[in-house]
């Protein structure tokens, strides 16, 4: 083989590479907006929940439900679902490849467990979608029991998520991940709070959903049933209603990583 044509080989693969890198940042850029329209919905109907008398906060799964039901919802849901599968296809990339840089120790090793959880996760909730075009879907994405032990385990995986959450709320690690010399003075500091305060609601919605699970020794815990038990506490409307608005500032945090987060694929 010429020199020649090794070089073009070798061009041609740089090419292909960095076509292949375009396209998953952009499947990635396009899973955190679909993220940040369902944090939104989950966020707003949870405060309507919260002012209404009446009304019945919903997760990830019954925003979905709500949102196909609207004008357009039918196109605005299969948009949604593209936009998961496309974040779930970058979480899995990065856990398996440490595009992210958390390194091959035990702390870096969970983050990236986390991370291709997440994908799977988001892989189910896209899934989910797509079976609601057409008046499918049924009332939730079907989880069930596994016993007392695995409940236990699976909380404590959850409570120790939401934990982390509310660590990177307190410690800004998530600015690490944002191209900062392309953001206004205004957006760095709205970034930022919107970021620690819907970090932190989230933090405490896993929570609630690990103390949920433990205590009733079953996985069938989600998103709507936390926000169901804080609205049961002393002043739970209160509590739900800062929750509620914690996670439509999370919706703006996802908002702000799809514009401006730095991909390192």
């Amino acid at each position: 083989m010429s020199q020649d044509n090794l070089a073009c080989m070798l061009q041609l693969s740089e090419r292909m590479t960095s076509t292949s890198n375009t396209a998953l940042e952009m499947a990635a850029r396009a899973g955190y907006l679909a993220k940040s329209v369902v944090y939104g919905a989950v966020g707003a109907i949870a405060l309507h929940a919260a002012l209404a008398a009446g009304g019945e906060a919903e997760g990830s799964a019954g925003a979905l439900r709500v949102l196909v039901d609207q004008p357009f919802g039918q196109i605005l849901v299969v948009l949604i679902g593209v936009g998961l599968l496309g974040y779930a296809s970058w979480k899995v990339y990065a856990a398996a490849t440490d595009a992210e840089a958390h390194g091959s120790e035990a702390e870096g090793l969970l983050s990236r467990g986390g991370m291709a959880v997440s994908g799977v996760i988001h892989i189910a909730l896209a899934l989910y979608a797509f079976t609601l075009i057409g008046g499918g879907g049924g009332s939730g994405m079907g989880t069930s029991g596994f016993g007392p032990t695995l409940s236990m385990l699976a909380g404590g995986a959850v409570g120790v998520f939401g934990l982390v959450e509310i660590f990177r709320a307190m410690t800004d690690r998530y600015v690490q991940n944002w191209q900062t010399s392309e953001m206004s003075e205004t957006e760095k500091v709205w970034g930022k709070r919107a970021a620690r305060l819907g970090l932190s609601a989230r933090g405490i919605v896993f929570i609630t959903i690990a103390i949920l699970m433990i205590s009733s020794g079953s996985t069938d815990a989600g998103t709507s049933e936390a926000l169901a038990a804080l609205s049961r506490q002393s002043f739970g409307t209160t509590l739900l209603a800062m929750v509620s608005l914690g996670l439509i500032a999370y919706a703006i945090y996802c908002a702000v990583d799809c514009r401006y987060r730095e991909f390192r694929a």
